[in-house]
């Protein structure tokens, strides 16, 4: 095979080996997760907690919410039934919005709710200004941090806390899928949480430390937050959810990824609000983690193989690309249905989201502007991201990273 031939067949040989890591890693991971729990499963450590007779220590449920979401009062009713009874539930909100209005309702009915009207000008985080507003009035010291388009049922509160006591972290993630979805656009914006998210959750929890946290669901220490300066420290953030996993990390704390997933409202999109939310997610990512957004390439086979076959067809290319797209669409459909997804049309949109989040990739090193809180809701101007890392030195720091492994 001549040098031109090993090139051409270099990102389908890199992609195998990225897929074949991931099972690697799932399957090490249902091994009873021994690496990060010695001999027990959290589900077995919660049946453990009951048979003790020990009660749930009660939690603050910190709710930001955001306009736009559909069936919000009803999803937040739900949610207040299953909390516990010595549990309180936390709203944040705008000064005159239709949340305000509907937390109100929910307040008056119940004594657990408080409705805190928030100063959009604390920080320049939306959502870290909301919680800058409501955690002084938390009574409790553990607390829960969920998006407004969560799903929270009693199923997964239980396990999610029950995980949380009996494991001892200090902080727990839970990782997330989208449902409710009934057009393509909103298929697209789900796939890239099973193509490119959830992989990337099995490989650090199978092989790294967790350094990050994610938005939408997060319990933590009222002492954790204050130890690390408190919100206003992630005021300026893209990546509020980020960087607060890696300031706990950097100060010894543990953060674990859930066993229990979240299942988050799929929201109505247009083409245009699939393509900024797709460039956000691109620029934040970049932006927060700069090393770790130039590895993402590695796990772009598809898409690279597809580029290599347009620029140079032939039968190499051409095959390399066909046998990429198989690989990826059935891996997509495995993870899919790891998550409960059953096979479908959707499994075929991957490819288009593929190429999409690559297009995205690479717009992500020329660009220092995101629509910051975009969707339906509008768009807001990003942050200057001119002082993060250029591609040299996310290169060099990357390297450093393999090396270590």
């Amino acid at each position: 095979m001549d040098a031109g031939a090993v090139w051409f067949s270099l990102p389908l040989g890199v992609m195998c080996v990225h897929r074949a890591a991931v099972w690697f890693a799932v399957g090490r991971g249902a091994l009873g997760q021994a690496h990060r729990l010695p001999g027990k499963s959290a589900a077995s450590g919660a049946l453990a907690l009951q048979g003790e007779g020990r009660t749930r220590a009660p939690v603050t449920w910190l709710r930001p919410l955001k306009a736009g979401v559909p069936g919000l009062g009803e999803k937040l009713a739900r949610f207040v039934e299953i909390m516990c009874a010595n549990d309180e539930a936390i709203f944040g909100v705008e000064v005159g919005s239709e949340e305000e209005r509907l937390c109100a309702e929910l307040a008056a009915r119940d004594g657990r709710v408080k409705v805190v009207v928030c100063d959009a000008g604390a920080a320049a985080n939306p959502k870290v200004a909301k919680l800058i507003a409501m955690t002084p009035c938390a009574r409790h010291e553990r607390w829960i941090l969920a998006d407004a388009e969560a799903r929270i049922d009693a199923e997964f509160a239980s396990a999610f806390r029950d995980e949380w006591e009996w494991t001892g972290a200090d902080a727990l993630t839970a990782g997330y899928r989208f449902v409710g979805m009934g057009t393509w656009v909103q298929w697209l914006d789900a796939l890239a949480v099973v193509q490119t998210l959830w992989p990337g959750l099995e490989l650090v929890r199978a092989f790294g430390r967790v350094r990050f946290t994610l938005g939408a669901c997060t319990g933590v220490r009222r002492v954790d937050v204050e130890s690390i300066g408190g919100w206003a420290v992630l005021g300026a953030e893209l990546a509020e959810d980020q960087q607060l996993g890696a300031r706990l990390a950097a100060a010894g704390k543990t953060v674990r990824i859930s066993e229990a997933v979240l299942d988050l409202e799929s929201e109505p999109m247009t083409w245009r609000d699939y393509w900024r939310h797709q460039r956000r997610v691109a620029v934040t990512y970049r932006v927060a983690a700069p090393a770790g957004a130039l590895g993402m390439i590695l796990t772009r086979g598809f898409t690279i193989c597809l580029m290599l076959a347009a620029v140079w067809p032939g039968w190499l290319t051409l095959g390399n690309a066909a046998l990429a797209a198989a690989i990826h669409v059935l891996a997509v459909a495995v993870q899919g249905r790891r998550q409960g997804e059953r096979a479908g049309g959707w499994v075929g949109l991957s490819l288009i989201a593929d190429v999409v989040e690559t297009v995205c990739w690479g717009l992500s090193w020329g660009s220092s502007r995101v629509w910051w809180g975009g969707g339906s809701g509008g768009s807001l101007p990003g942050v200057d991201s001119s002082e993060t890392p250029n591609l040299r030195q996310c290169a060099k720091k990357f390297m450093r990273r393999l090396a270590s492994l």
